[in-house]
């Protein structure tokens, strides 16, 4: 059993993401009210985890993408058809 990397399925990546928008709107209001964007150490450490989140971003984009480049959509579709379609050449 594999306890890292954690398996990162559409719904877990969801879930993050629903995270990090209510953590970093809850800090956008508070920095409002206090003097932290005056602070080079909150600066640097919300532009590090900017960082973090956009290649993670980029990273599971990149993970829908191989999918979808390993399936044959199309090919599967056509299967498809062929298989429920009866073509009889002495009708019509």
């Amino acid at each position: 059993m594999h306890i890292w990397p954690p398996e990162l399925s559409p719904v877990f990546m969801r879930r993050v993401n629903g995270g990090c928008v209510v953590l970093f709107t809850i800090l956008t209001v508070v920095q409002n009210f206090t003097d932290w964007s005056e602070s080079v150490t909150y600066v640097s450490n919300l532009s590090t985890i900017a960082l973090v989140l956009s290649s993670l971003g980029a990273w599971q984009a990149s993970r829908v993408e191989v999918n979808l480049a390993d399936t044959d959509v199309a090919a599967d579709v056509v299967d498809a058809i062929v298989e429920k379609t009866e073509i009889n050449p002495n009708e019509g």
